[in-house]
């Protein structure tokens, strides 16, 4: 598939911290290696792929990919972004409530969907 249907917008406020991240790197012209269990559907995988980033297999559960993750970035001495532990993505991901307020006149709930719990994090900052 052709990079151009990366999904620029969409999908920033998505739950999937890869594309996010995977997303951001091509807009910012750098290189994002994304790494990722045996759960994530082929789908997902073909869009953040899309986007231009590296895909690196890794276990099968969410924890197994983020400690190889973890090893990598250390190994490497590249950064690693947590998708719920990073105090710049935890503070971006609060910024849904700034955005809530500002297209709306009244919000009586803001249900949010609870994976690693970085997104209620941000959000209640």
């Amino acid at each position: 598939m052709a990079r151009q249907d990366c999904p620029w917008r969409h999908y920033f406020l998505h739950r999937n911290h890869a594309l996010s991240v995977a997303t951001a790197a091509r807009y910012r012209g750098i290189g994002a290696e994304v790494f990722v269990s045996s759960q994530v559907p082929p789908e997902r995988l073909r869009l953040i792929e899309n986007c231009g980033a590296r895909i690196r297999s890794a276990g099968d559960n969410p924890l197994e990919a983020e400690l190889a993750a973890r090893a990598a970035a250390v190994a490497s001495g590249k950064p690693y972004i947590s998708p719920y532990n990073d105090p710049d993505v935890i503070a971006g991901q609060g910024t849904i409530g700034i955005e809530a307020v500002q297209q709306v006149d009244s919000i009586d709930a803001i249900y949010v969907a609870v994976g690693g719990g970085g997104l209620e994090r941000g959000r209640r900052r």
